[in-house]
């Protein structure tokens, strides 16, 4: 440590014995250069308020003294006059200083300063961790001191160790305990510090923890059955969209079927009329060409001459027949077919009587 690192605060007429070994011990540590004591380190005329702000601004640690009589001189303090170790404690405070309680030949029945003693600027007190100087114990107490402050100048934070046992010690350990989440950890606390408002408060803070982790875990499995049943109902209604789009899909397939076997059906029928339309244009036509043949002989007498004996031209007029019916039978158009077979012999008839007329 360099400069002045370690600021005590004390008062002159609470326990000033244990004050002053503990200023002797720590100056014999860490020389009287690094350790500030009012007393020791101010000069007669000196800014006092000047001088113990400029000194906190370069401290690391300020050490409280609490003697058995501290909390009594606080009480009696006369609130027209400023009370300076007070007032170090809130300027320490508010500069962000860690500030560690000695608990000064405390007995076993000295009160510990609690929340309920103290001003609201002082209200953060009794959070801190504490040290204890016995006066039976002085030397290994010290020792114990001295050994957080190095450990402190290496950290950045002294950590002093916690009783166990005595006056304080519940409120000690409660310093360390009272946020904590760990159950197990805050019901032994409650066992080892039987009767105490500390252990009230561990037992109550377990509780706490333990009904809002069964509404945690209870509101997860809502959750999670709650997602589940999200996730059902997205398969179920993706299911159900699914099947409508094939269903969707199979309509329209079948109406492209419909309309394809429509456009054939069309395409079928109007193939067939345009073949019926031949067929009884082709039946006309050789229907009446011998008719025409027969009227026109008589006014043609060579075309007369021709015909007349000559059996061979009914036969010639047979041969187109005989394609168009075959033209009809690969059609296949029954009543069609039939009607060309009369025209035909028909025509044969009209052929014979021109021809032998």
């Amino acid at each position: 440590m360099s400069g002045h690192a370690i600021f005590i605060n004390h008062r002159r007429d609470d326990a000033p014995d244990a004050t002053e070994r503990i200023y002797d011990r720590l100056v014999q540590e860490f020389t009287a250069r690094a350790v500030f004591k009012d007393t020791a380190a101010l000069q007669a005329g000196q800014n006092w308020e000047h001088a113990i702000s400029a000194t906190l601004a370069e401290c690391r640690v300020v050490l409280a003294i609490v003697g058995p009589n501290w909390l009594s001189h606080l009480a009696a303090r006369d609130p027209s006059h400023p009370d300076y170790v007070r007032l170090e404690l809130e300027w320490a405070h508010k500069a962000g200083v860690q500030i560690v309680p000695v608990l000064a030949n405390f007995g076993d029945n000295d009160a510990v300063p609690t929340v309920a003693d103290l001003p609201d600027t002082l209200s953060f007190l009794p959070s801190l961790q504490v040290a204890r100087v016995r006066r039976q114990d002085f030397h290994a107490d010290m020792t114990r001191l001295i050994s957080a402050l190095k450990e402190g100048a290496l950290t950045g934070v002294v950590e002093v160790e916690v009783p166990t046992s005595g006056p304080g010690a519940a409120t000690a350990n409660w310093v360390l305990l009272k946020d904590s989440f760990d159950v197990d950890d805050l019901r032994r606390f409650a066992e080892s510090f039987p009767g105490t408002t500390e252990a009230f408060d561990a037992r109550r803070r377990a509780d706490q923890i333990e009904n809002e982790r069964r509404g945690r875990e209870e509101s997860e499995r809502t959750a999670r059955e709650r997602a589940k049943h999200e996730i059902a109902k997205r398969a179920s209604q993706e299911l159900l969209e699914k099947q409508s789009r094939d269903a969707a899909e199979k309509r329209r397939r079948s109406a492209e079927l419909r309309e394809d076997e429509a456009e054939r059906v069309h395409r079928s029928r109007k193939a067939a009329q345009s073949a019926n339309a031949l067929t009884w244009t082709l039946g006309l036509i050789f229907y009446l060409a011998p008719i025409a043949v027969s009227l026109l002989a008589p006014k043609l007498p060579r075309l007369h001459d021709f015909i007349e004996g000559r059996f061979l031209f009914s036969l010639l007029l047979s041969w187109p027949w005989m394609g168009f019916l075959l033209l009809v039978g690969i059609i296949r158009d029954t009543k069609a077919f039939t009607v060309v077979i009369l025209l035909y012999w028909i025509g044969v008839i009209a052929t014979f009587v021109a021809a032998f007329a």
